[in-house]
């Protein structure tokens, strides 16, 4: 009756390691996805922000210049 316990805690750790072990594999799959989207976003703000600039820039030089931008 004793082995057959033995056999049963063993095989509940292994699999239980097993468990852990695609676990660990999963979390680092999650993060390195949010480590893609975290630089997709990154880049989609500063290509925005840019616009951003490039259009305030554009008025600023559009209002010293006292032309109209509609000629």
């Amino acid at each position: 009756m004793q082995l057959k316990d033995e056999e049963t805690i063993a095989s509940l750790e292994k699999e239980f390691a097993m468990f852990m072990e695609s676990e660990k594999q999963r979390s680092a799959q999650a993060l390195d996805q949010a480590k893609t989207l975290k630089t997709i976003v990154t880049i989609f703000a500063f290509l925005v922000a840019l616009a951003v600039f490039a259009a305030a820039a554009y008025v600023w030089v559009v209002r010293k210049s006292g032309a109209s931008p509609n000629p």
